[in-house]
């Protein structure tokens, strides 16, 4: 069956943010489509938007040391995607790196965020690439308003931001990096002219753990999370100054799930990261020891505070201490980011002696400043459990590495502001930093937990000497911890943690119960169930036993979801779900307590806040995720917050699909609930469908609540391109793909609808014209062609309507079959191209293969006499348009000449009219006019005897055309004014009288 896609109607707001990865392109696309549907700045664009995309890019094919780009040039203002080849990235005299297939760069030039480009991309070997120009795109956003508008607020973000960053403030905001934190102005300029700008987006990999890294990263504006072993361990937002957190708890629980008699609000403090004024130190070594510190540089006295807010990354690769990254950093957000390659470190420093003084003290052995952790050292936070050997190396080997500089706050993560002050436990946070080289100094603020345990055996001031560990749990309990000198650090993170008892489920079985006693304890909560050594499968299965999708369910297909389910487990603060995120995997909470969190974002004092509402709690048994997993729902509808160790079963969609394949009664018991979630939408879907609007409301509601309601998993067919049929289909939930001729053409989402031909057809004999696929679990509402009469039938006023609407669809119809033509076309053509140039053409070295040069020259030369033929009949379309243009601009100035010249007559002839139908004939006033013979023999006899004529009425004057020399019909002939008189056809000739009658024939104008 073929569908008839909406070109006009796309995805609601909610289904067009989804970015979710597209399927895998067809055979026969040349991964153009898979690569440009990939590309992170379209992820929250239509599906069809990046397809009008896909047409409008140029496809160059460049020689090695082609210069695409030069840097601190202003144009081209375009984006590059690279199909397949190498470039390389070149910043002064530097390359920097290697981009590959499917990277793409210039993606600021194009939406005029970046004034210049700051690297010069040169190829490397022989490449294709795609140009996408600022001109095409903003054409291509003639048809997409949506899409215009998300991209205006982008550039228009971007230029505030801009106007924001005074023209020193990135050479400023390198002084947040420890190692120039007393840099010279003119060292860190020359730096700032060696740095790269990049527009990253949500997904993107800044650094990532144990690759071999060169640079360090400024975060200018944007947001990222930093993972290590795969768990996130630290979140950055820039700006963040503005940003507050407060937790409103309107569930009525408090932090041990106990009743509360009202709502709290809470606020967090900005956090401590950096040197502030302390109250004078009764230590004086301290103070001195830092003071002397703070006294090396070529800058001395740098108040960080007052320098433009950034987040650093990478500063150990940066100088060399480390030749791999310790963590992965990921972006969450569309990111402004200035990176510095080392290359361009080393260039620069010989000039500048002081300042390669001042770095010199920060480079040393990587075994010095980052050695490996002891098991002793593991170890020491956790419960005093056994731990196999595999448990420990895993921990050893995932450990951050930080520097912090003289006076700043050494902090380890900033993940406690996902709990309120409430439920801040100090002895559930397990994470710890060794430090390794310099010293640090205790400060017990007087706010701090005093009689707290994890406190009692420090002393305000007290010097920790290298060797001795910062406890996290002292960081909950309100301790601060400043660097004297220089301070090395290694943090093992409790996200580590949990990642490792993941995989280990003998350590996990002993850890977990310890630490979740441990919550209860402090937070004096009694369970319901005393937490011991148990065995994961068997709680997850009872607990699935009482929930109502799964109640009825074989032992057979639970021991399948048990196999195919993976463990989490998550410390306090993590979040397990966020919201707004994209999922598909339903969570089943086996142990621990978690807080169900709505987000929102409130202004209050000219301050941005960030609003998180406890709406209800989480214990044993506790399922979320489920409407996710199904497809019945594409984002997360709230946050989930472990408040204590928790421990999930996760179930994948992907895997549950799989299984309900295999077994056909749950099949059918999932989609009825399915169903019963869905019904209520159903039907306003049709009702407030914009197809509809022109019909009454009583129209929309026969056929909304008549409509018959259908679920398909992904990868089922809806309709086949060609056959005939009577229903039309509107897709309420999911996503599905269009294919023509088993291509890829289009995207359809909620609200999207087609096959309306056939429904409205009368023969019965009209064929779909596209073929329909699921992406998703989708539910499709079907209106048949006997309920869209009936209705017709009961409100026949509705006719006319439905006419003029299906005259509309047909012209859409046949103007969107024949661009999805083109688009096919366009595609063959290129994959032709494409894949003789990478495949069958070139060797492994990019050379031709003498036994490739014929088809390389044939296919050569007919692209060119194709391309020379297109821009031939471009070039005479466009001349033939032109000269048209001239003739009809000529013809229009002759004809407006002409009535200007014809417009007496015609009002002249506009007045006879309307006094012949008003009074009769009208009387000119011209007199008797003797005939000419008469005139003649009185000339003869009497020369004064020629009586002059009658003057002329003053009520009516004689037209300049009427004079007495043209009332000869010979010289002018005009129409006898008669009312009764008889129009002459076309076909008929107006008779002149003879001469001789002519002139005895006295002039009649009545």
């Amino acid at each position: 069956e073929t569908s008839q896609p909406n070109e006009t109607l796309r995805s609601s707001a909610t289904d067009t943010s989804q970015t979710e990865a597209q399927p895998p392109a067809k055979e026969g696309l040349a991964g153009l489509e898979k690569l440009v549907h990939a590309i992170a700045v379209f992820h929250e664009c239509s599906y069809d938007f990046v397809e009008a995309v896909i047409l409008r890019m140029k496809k160059l094919l460049c020689q090695p040391g082609t210069v695409i780009v030069e840097q601190g040039a202003i144009a081209p203002r375009a984006m590059y995607l690279i199909i397949w080849g190498s470039v390389d990235v070149v910043v002064g005299d530097q390359t920097c790196t290697t981009l590959r297939e499917g990277d793409t760069f210039g993606e600021a030039q194009m939406l005029d965020i970046f004034e210049r480009w700051t690297a010069r991309v040169v190829a490397q070997t022989q490449c294709v690439v795609c140009e996408l120009t600022e001109t095409a795109v903003k054409e291509i956003f003639q048809d997409y308003p949506e899409e215009q508008d998300y991209f205006s607020s982008i550039t228009e973000y971007y230029h505030i931001r801009n106007e924001e960053w005074m023209p020193a403030d990135v050479r400023q905001a390198l002084r947040r990096t420890a190692c120039l934190r007393q840099a010279s102005e003119e060292f860190l300029a020359a730096l700032e002219e060696g740095m790269e700008r990049r527009l990253m987006f949500a997904g993107d990999c800044l650094l990532t753990e144990g690759e071999e890294e060169e640079l360090m990263a400024l975060l200018c504006d944007g947001e990222v999370v930093v993972e290590v072993g795969g768990k996130v361990v630290r979140a950055l937002e820039v700006p963040s100054l503005p940003v507050r957190f407060a937790f409103s708890e309107e569930s009525g629980l408090d932090h041990s799930g106990a009743p509360r008699s009202g709502s709290s609000l809470s606020m967090y403090p900005d956090s401590p990261d950096v040197h502030r004024d302390i109250d004078d130190s009764p230590d004086l070594e301290a103070e001195e020891l830092l003071q002397r510190n703070l006294m090396m540089g070529p800058v001395i006295g740098v108040d960080v505070n007052q320098l433009p807010e950034a987040a650093v990354f990478g500063e150990e690769v940066l100088l060399g201490v480390s030749s791999r990254s310790a963590s992965t950093v990921q972006m969450r957000k569309m990111s402004d980011v200035r990176i510095l390659h080392r290359r361009t470190l080393l260039k620069v420093l010989p000039n500048f002696p002081e300042d390669e003084e001042m770095i010199n003290r920060f480079l040393r052995d990587h075994d010095e400043a980052f050695p490996r952790m002891s098991k002793e050292d593991v170890v020491g936070e956790l419960p005093q459990v056994p731990f196999a050997e595999e448990f420990l190396e895993y921990l050893q080997n995932h450990s951050e590495e930080r520097i912090f500089f003289p006076g700043d706050i050494i902090t380890l993560d900033s993940l406690h502001q996902n709990l309120s002050p409430a439920q801040l436990l100090p002895t559930l946070n397990i994470s710890f930093a060794r430090i390794n080289v310099g010293h640090v100094k205790v400060i017990i603020p007087p706010g701090a937990e005093r009689n707290h345990s994890v406190i009692n055996n420090l002393s305000q001031y007290e010097i920790l000497e290298p060797g001795e560990k910062i406890s996290g749990s002292t960081l909950w309990a309100g301790v601060q911890y400043q660097a004297l000198e220089i301070v090395y650090c290694s943090v093992l993170h409790r996200g580590v943690v949990s990642r490792a008892l993941e995989e280990h489920p003998r350590e996990r079985e002993q850890v977990v119960p310890v630490l979740v006693m441990q919550y209860q304890q402090e937070s004096q909560q009694q369970a319901a169930e005393k937490v011991k050594s148990h065995r994961e499968a068997h709680r997850v299965a009872k607990i699935l036993r009482e929930r109502s999708i799964f109640a009825k369910a074989s032992q057979e297909f639970l021991g399948e979801i048990l196999q195919f389910g993976a463990i989490r487990v998550f410390m306090p603060g993590d979040r397990i779900i966020e919201q707004g995120a994209d999922g598909n995997s339903m969570f089943i909470l086996s142990v621990g307590i978690a807080h169900v969190v709505k987000e929102s974002m409130s202004e209050a004092d000219h301050r941005i806040i960030r609003t998180l509402t406890n709406i209800g709690g989480l214990t044993y048994g506790g399922v979320f995720g489920e409407l996710v997993m199904l497809g019945v729902q594409s984002k997360r509808s709230a946050s989930i917050v472990a408040s204590s160790i928790c421990c999930t079963w996760e179930v994948h969609h992907h895997k549950i699909l799989s299984i309900l394949d295999r077994h056909p009664k749950e099949r059918t018991n999932f989609l009825r609930l399915v169903e019963e979630h869905l019904e209520k939408l159903a039907a306003p879907r049709i009702i407030y469908h914009q197809l509809f609007t022109r019909f009454s409301q009583q129209f929309r509601t026969l056929i909304g609540v008549n409509c018959e309601r259908k679920l398909y998993f992904p990868g089922e067919m809806i309709v086949r391109e060609g056959t005939t049929g009577e229903r039309m289909y509107v897709m309420n939930l999911g996503s599905a793909t269009v294919e023509v001729a088993n291509q890829h053409v289009m995207q359809i989402r909620g609200g999207s609808h087609f096959g309306f031909g056939c429904m409205a057809s009368t023969t019965g004999k009209d064929k779909y014209n596209s073929t329909v696929i699921t992406e998703t679990m989708c539910q499709v509402l079907i209106i048949t062609r006997s309920t869209y009469h009936h209705a017709l039938q009961k409100y026949p006023e509705m006719m006319e309507a439905a006419k003029a609407l299906e005259a509309e669809e047909v012209a859409r119809v046949k103007k969107q079959m024949g661009a999805f033509n083109k688009m096919v076309q366009r595609r063959r053509g290129l994959l032709y191209i494409i894949d003789a140039l990478k495949f069958g053409v070139f060797s492994e070295d990019r050379k031709v293969n003498p036994s490739n040069r014929p088809l390389l020259s044939s296919v050569w030369t007919g692209w060119v006499r194709e391309v020379k033929r297109t821009a031939q009949l471009r070039q005479d379309d466009e001349k033939l348009r032109v000269y048209n243009n001239t003739q009809i601009d000529k013809w229009l100035t002759k004809r407006r000449e002409q009535f200007e010249h014809m417009r007496p007559e015609l009002e002249y002839q506009k007045l006879v009219k309307l006094n012949m139908n008003s009074r009769g004939p009208l009387k000119l006033g011209l007199g008797k006019i003797p005939s000419p013979r008469s005139q003649v023999e009185r000339s003869n006899t009497d020369p004064q005897a020629i009586a002059p004529p009658a003057p002329l009425a003053s009520t009516v004057p004689l037209p300049h055309f009427m004079t007495e020399e043209s009332l000869s019909p010979y010289k002018a002939p005009a129409p006898v004014w008669r009312r009764d008189a008889i129009p002459l056809s076309a076909r008929q000739t107006r008779q002149l009288p003879p001469l001789a009658e002519a002139i005895q024939m006295p002039l009649n104008l009545a």
